[in-house]
């Protein structure tokens, strides 16, 4: 009967070990800090020391760290974890973190909760703790603590911040024929034949690319607010059409957007206009960089394209059809210093003239014939406005 009781006494605290929970924890720290070393560990796992460093040369700095307060089952993996809330904590520089979690269910092993803060590159330290407690359905106990410190290492490893370089340029081509050709000059307006307007297939390309050769592997990230990065076009008086650049991020060189549309040649001036604004890290100063492309339809008179196809029906009349109605009233007292000008005196080039009001008939179209093409109840304006001729 001894024995016996022995045994059942030895029977239950074998049972009892058993059926003891085990808990593990854990906090992982992560650099989510851009262009430094995003993703690394907090602490480098072969040397025990901190990858957050002070930069030479710069002042104290923030950097940007993903906390994991992670808690997983040792044992009995097929069972529910529930955690007793008044002694389960997340902490971080003493202040409790505010954690969420309350249990690990039985389909899972682990739970978890980021936490996202800041270590400054001059802090002396940085700590955070988790501490759990948790039962079985079974009413086991277990617990685990984990305290962790960050000290940022500020004499190696030294990190260099480096600032972006941004280029950016708008190119437009004419798409028509063998050839490609630029579209600035090669765009006319026909002054023979106002009406008729011919569309003209082009193709702008908007381009942002890096200056600094050596940051081919560095990452820019771009700030995409419509006032920030963007590229538009305006066609005439019509609103500006503004696209879409996909630059949330440029990791390789360049990058190019392809535009294809039609420009006439009737119509007023294309502008193109590209902003960029990008940096490297959260933390390092932005670059800029900003293009605009300018066209405007060029005038040119075509030469006659055939010889005429009859001769006059009359020959020109020899003599005045009729005499003068009246006699000068007077002699002249002097005679003329010099012959009128036939040309511009002084080339004005007023681009806001048109002559009657007419589209084409600006200062460019009167050029050196003001006594031929200023005609009409505007024609002293534009011999005056033009050519400087009183």
């Amino acid at each position: 009967m001894k024995l016996l009781g022995i045994l059942t006494i030895l029977t239950a605290a074998l049972q009892t070990v058993q059926g003891q929970c085990v808990l593990e924890t854990s906090i992982p720290c992560t650099i989510t800090q851009w262009g430094m070393d995003y993703g690394k560990s907090c602490v480098d796992e072969e040397t025990g020391k901190s990858n957050i460093v002070r930069a030479v040369g710069l002042d104290c700095r923030d950097v940007a760290v993903k906390l994991k307060y992670k808690i997983c089952k040792g044992n009995h993996f097929d069972r529910a974890f529930t955690f007793n809330t008044d002694t389960t904590w997340g902490r971080l520089r003493g202040d409790d973190v505010g954690l969420a979690l309350s249990s690990i269910p039985e389909s899972a092993v682990c739970v978890s909760e980021p936490i996202y803060t800041r270590i400054n590159t001059c802090d002396t330290r940085t700590a955070f703790g988790l501490q759990v407690e948790a039962t079985t359905p079974e009413g086991s106990f277990c617990r685990s603590y984990t305290h962790e410190n960050i000290i940022p290492d500020e004499n190696e490893n030294p990190v260099t911040v480096q600032t972006c370089e941004l280029e950016t340029s708008i190119n437009c081509t004419i798409k028509e024929g063998d050839v490609d050709k630029p579209c600035e000059g090669n765009i006319f307006y026909n002054e023979i034949n106002p009406t008729t307007c011919v569309s003209i297939p082009v193709e702008f390309k908007y381009e942002i690319c890096k200056a600094n050769a050596t940051q081919e592997t560095t990452t820019y990230y771009f700030n995409d607010n419509r006032n920030r990065t963007s590229a538009s076009l305006r066609i005439s008086d019509n609103n500006a059409t503004f696209m879409a650049l996909n630059t949330s991020s440029l990791s390789e060189m360049c990058r190019s957007k392809i535009v294809n549309t039609t420009i006439s040649a009737c119509e007023g001036p294309v502008t193109a206009l590209l902003d960029a604004r990008a940096r490297i890290g959260n933390d390092d100063p932005y670059c800029n960089s900003y293009s605009r492309l300018y066209i405007i339809p060029s005038v040119r008179t075509k030469e006659p394209s055939s010889t005429p196809t009859s001769t006059p029906s009359s020959k020109p009349s020899p003599t005045p059809s009729s005499k003068p109605s009246s006699t000068p009233s007077s002699t002249p007292s002097s005679a003329p210093s010099s012959a009128p000008s036939l040309v511009c005196e002084t080339d004005l080039d007023d681009w806001t003239f048109r002559l009657n009001g007419l589209a084409g008939r600006g200062c460019g179209w009167v050029g050196n014939y003001p006594y031929d093409r200023c005609t009409g109840s505007a024609k002293d304006a534009c011999k005056k406005t033009c050519c400087g001729i009183n």
